[in-house]
Parts: C-alpha cells; structure tokens; sequence
C-alpha cells in the first residue's frame, strides 16, 4: 500500500533520489493530495509518469540528468502546475515553454528568456 494508501501527502522531495524510476513516479499517481514534488538532481530518462500527477502545483525538475526539451509535452496536461523549477538543465529552451505556457500563468525558473 505504501505512498499510495496515502491521502494527507501534500509535499514529496525526492532531491539527488539516483533510482527514481518511471514505474516509481506511475505509484504516485494515485496520491491526489500531492501539491508539490521535489525531484531536483535526480537521473531520470523517463518522465512520462508526471503526466499522471494532474493535482501538482510546484514541480522541481532542477538539475535533473537526461532531460530534454521533449518534457513539455509532458507537463503540458498539468492544468494545476503554477510553478516549475529547470535550472541547470542546458538542454531545455526555454522559447519552447513560454509558447507553450504563457496563457496559464505559470511561473518557470530557471530558463534563459534569450534560450531557444
């Protein structure tokens, strides 16, 4: 049962967690209550399980190894996201989110406003 038997989790830090895998963020989905998730510093090639998460509101990709700019399409079913965090990921441009992100009024840091 674990983190899925869970109904009060609001808050997750996952920061520098090296193994965090995709089936691993899947157990999450289920976690409504989850607001903010933590996962900066993490190697996660697979990222496809956020788009599950629909009740986050900060989501923390700083750092994160092997991401690139494919991410947005993920995050971009996220309606409730109001803050994402991409510091030191080079590979994201930063033009792709604001076209895709603009409208909501999301906060994204970390991204170059000359990027992309």
């Amino acid at each position: 049962r674990g983190l899925c038997a869970s109904t009060g989790l609001t808050n997750l830090n996952m920061c520098q967690c090296l193994n965090v895998t995709s089936e691993g963020l899947s157990a999450l989905s289920p976690v409504l209550s989850l607001a903010s998730l933590d996962l900066s510093g993490c190697r996660m090639s697979c990222l496809m399980a956020l788009s599950e998460m629909t009740s986050l509101f900060n989501l923390n990709l700083c750092g994160c190894e092997r991401m690139n700019s494919d991410i947005i399409w993920t995050l971009i079913g996220l309606t409730s996201l109001k803050s994402l965090t991409l510091k030191d990921n080079v590979t994201i441009k930063g033009i792709h989110l604001r076209h895709f992100f603009s409208t909501r009024g999301l906060i994204v840091e970390g991204v170059s406003r000359n990027s992309g």
